[in-house]
């Protein structure tokens, strides 16, 4: 099953960033992928999706096909 869409506002944002707005500011948080716990990442929108890029990037695992057959796969 495919996931669901996001939404309108979270459009554009790295997997794991979402937005939030308070009193007229716009404010993002990243989301572990593990762990699901929430972390400022300010309001620069910029900042907040190449910090959320690096952040997929380390945590997020990616399946390694042919190391998965030969044995070598990483955790």
């Amino acid at each position: 099953m495919a996931p669901r869409k996001r939404l309108r506002r979270n459009h554009g944002l790295e997997p794991n960033l979402y937005a939030s707005e308070l009193r007229g500011v716009t404010y993002f948080s990243y989301r572990h992928p593990q762990t699901a716990k929430r972390h400022g990442m300010g309001s620069n929108r910029q900042k907040a999706n190449a910090a959320a890029r690096v952040l997929n990037s380390r945590l997020m695992a990616v399946g390694d096909l042919v190391g998965e057959v030969m044995g070598h796969s990483r955790p």
